[in-house]
């Protein structure tokens, strides 16, 4: 089973143009006072996984396979 046929997995996607625009995300104002202010961490189970992927050719976004 994948996270996202798991009906008790909450799948979030995070899309930045570089890596520096992701650890200005992380190093901001906002997101700083959340980690101080968390209110949702009583609600995870577990550590989340995070997968990390750098696409350098990449413009945009891909069209859905699905569709």
């Amino acid at each position: 089973m994948t996270p996202a046929d798991d009906p008790d997995t909450l799948l979030t996607l995070e899309a930045f143009d570089d890596a520096a625009a992701g650890e200005a995300h992380v190093n901001s104002g906002h997101f700083q006072q959340y980690l101080v202010n968390n209110q949702t961490k009583p609600l995870v189970a577990e550590v989340p996984d995070i997968t990390y992927i750098d696409v350098p050719d990449q413009e945009g976004w891909d069209k859905m396979a699905e569709f």
